[in-house]
């Protein structure tokens, strides 16, 4: 379950990328929130994790983000209204701390061939 939040950390670094992109929480949804993975996931991006109340939260926010570019929205405050959550999990661990673990992580995928 933890690789998950690792995956979700490094796919979050790359989004960060994307010039005028602002994240400051995440919501996550379906089969594999449970708290513990929840709260490993705002100690591991450093960011409010919220348990959304519909279970495929992935496929609705792919939906958000499509009707964005396509202005079916007209911005992000206007889908806020429409997410409803059952809990927030906020960020426990230090900076450093989380660095460390995430420095881990890339070195096991490296020393198994996934990541060059």
């Amino acid at each position: 379950m933890e690789s998950i939040a690792f995956l979700v950390s490094d796919i979050l670094e790359r989004l960060k990328k994307i010039p005028g992109l602002q994240i400051d929480q995440i919501t996550a949804g379906g089969g594999a929130a449970r708290r513990p993975l929840l709260q490993f996931q705002a100690d591991l991006v450093g960011l409010p994790i919220r348990h959304s109340a519909i279970p495929d939260a992935t496929a609705l926010g792919c939906a958000f983000l499509a009707g964005l570019q396509i202005k079916f929205w007209k911005d992000v405050q206007e889908i806020q209204k429409l997410i409803h959550s059952e809990g927030l999990y906020a960020p426990n661990l230090a900076p450093a701390e989380r660095q460390l673990f995430i420095d881990r992580w890339h070195e096991l995928l490296k020393a198994t061939g996934i990541l060059s």
